[in-house]
């Protein structure tokens, strides 16, 4: 499986845990496609870009983070 497959798959699973507080079950087929389609090792320092698939926040500079 694909570091970004292994993302969503996590990411679902996380969704499904917190659904009796959120109400979602699953995130939506339209969300998923898109974080498919947007390449986030672009928005990473290129020092991180190996990390780029893990489902964790990184850093993407002045104080900010990509979840």
């Amino acid at each position: 499986m694909q570091a970004l497959e292994r993302m969503l798959v996590e990411i679902q699973q996380e969704a499904e845990i917190a659904a009796p507080w959120t109400g979602m079950p699953r995130i939506s087929e339209r969300v998923l496609d898109a974080m498919r389609r947007v390449p986030r090792d672009l928005f990473v320092p290129e020092e991180m870009r190996s990390q780029a698939w893990v489902n964790a926040p990184l850093p993407i500079g002045s104080g900010q983070t990509i979840s």
